[in-house]
């Protein structure tokens, strides 16, 4: 009930006071071209499987309790298979977490700092601040931790697009990947630092790939 009534509150200050009426058209369709739908599922699929990377390996340094904390989150969100907490995990809560983010904060950030300073600049600080809000909310310091960084790159998505959509699905694609994908992964991989490491590099080579692929075709559609 909560994520809804986050979802028709944000979602409805996005659509009114912070979208661009007349990008409306033109940034969906830009959003659904194949390409670019490639890009987003890269760029998730990279993240989801850095982050899964790296947890386990700094799992092996962290004190237990914070383990605990962290799995008791996870499980109080949906991560372990019940219906409604893995409707929330899969679809409620990225719409929700993106229009409150990435959507309303994000604009009116970008609004404030466009006033002093230029529009490279106010991107990445109003990125950052944005990131740490949804940091915070996760009020959990490992969730935290790894939330900040998805924060930032699903800013760079919405900034990129100038649309929410990017993001919403790159959050879904993401979430999906960490409560399906990545257990049958990592038990098929082997139980060895160095291996974890090595997928993590590739994860983040995968991440700047399907950035690059979003930036290319964005220049060959403005040529265009």
């Amino acid at each position: 009930m909560l994520y809804l009534l986050e979802i028709i509150l944000f979602a409805t200050l996005y659509y009114w006071f912070c979208m661009n009426k007349n990008l409306k058209k033109i940034n969906v369709k830009e959003t659904f071209q194949p390409v670019n739908l490639l890009a987003i599922a890269m760029i998730a699929t990279g993240m989801c499987f850095f982050v899964n990377f790296q947890l386990h390996m700094v799992f092996e340094v962290l004190p237990d309790y914070m383990v605990h904390e962290y799995e008791n989150a996870m499980n109080s969100q949906g991560y372990g298979i019940r219906l409604i907490p893995t409707i929330n995990t899969l679809i409620l809560a990225p719409i929700g977490e993106e229009f409150m983010f990435r959507g309303v904060l994000f604009y009116y950030l970008l609004k404030l700092l466009l006033l002093k300073c230029g529009k490279r600049t106010s991107f990445w600080m109003a990125n950052i601040v944005q990131a740490v809000c949804f940091g915070l909310f996760h009020m959990n310091l490992i969730q935290g931790t790894y939330a900040f960084f998805i924060g930032l790159v699903l800013g760079y998505l919405v900034y990129r697009f100038e649309s929410i959509i990017p993001a919403i699905i790159s959050h879904m694609i993401h979430n999906f990947l960490s409560l399906f994908v990545w257990e049958p992964v990592v038990k098929s991989m082997p139980n060895h630092d160095g291996a974890f490491a090595v997928a993590a590099c590739l994860s983040i080579c995968v991440v700047v790939l399907g950035m690059m692929l979003c930036v290319v075709n964005s220049d060959k559609m403005g040529k265009e």
